[in-house]
């Protein structure tokens, strides 16, 4: 009987390896284990431009594109927040504002604040976002005091969550 368990505590010894994730010394995050790749084999992640795997991806979409000033003083803003990862995301906010554009001119100086003229409620939420599913706010932000031939940079992010930023260069023309 104690021939038995010694067998069965050595071959647990030597497979528990293979189930465990590998770090190696040029990764300092780990790897997954052998296990987790076979089972995983056919299932791609999508990756950024250094190989890490992305969780989210967040993209902006601006209208009208070229911005005619003589036409439209309203550019419509479009953020789209997508969850690559194979797990729920979920994104606290104290309030029910979730995004703020902001439009800054040359210099980066602040000319329009999307949020200046909303109203928010001091009640907390969440959004939550499944595997390979998005989120897509659409705001109109004024540019009544653009200039044509000049450059401004329209900027999108969620509050509270840094990394999750996008912005946008623009040249209003006449």
């Amino acid at each position: 009987m104690i021939l038995r368990s010694l067998i069965f505590l050595l071959l647990l010894a030597l497979i528990n390896p293979l189930f465990a994730e590998e770090e190696t010394a040029a990764s300092p995050t780990p790897r997954p284990g052998i296990f987790h790749r076979m089972v995983n084999i056919f299932h791609k992640d999508k990756k950024d431009d250094q190989g890490k795997k992305k969780a989210d991806d967040l993209t902006m979409d601006i209208s009208p594109q070229p911005l005619k000033l003589s036409q439209s003083h309203e550019i419509q803003v479009t953020i789209k927040l997508t969850n690559n990862s194979g797990k729920i995301e979920q994104f606290d906010f104290p309030t029910t504002q979730r995004i703020e554009v902001l439009l800054r001119n040359e210099t980066g100086k602040l000319v329009t604040q999307w949020s200046e003229n909303q109203s928010f409620d001091n009640d907390p939420g969440y959004v939550t976002i499944n595997p390979h599913e998005h989120v897509e706010y659409t705001v109109t932000i004024s540019g009544r005091d653009m200039a044509a031939g000049r450059t401004y940079t329209i900027e999108a992010f969620f509050p509270n969550y840094e990394k999750l930023r996008v912005s946008k260069t623009i040249v209003a023309e006449r």
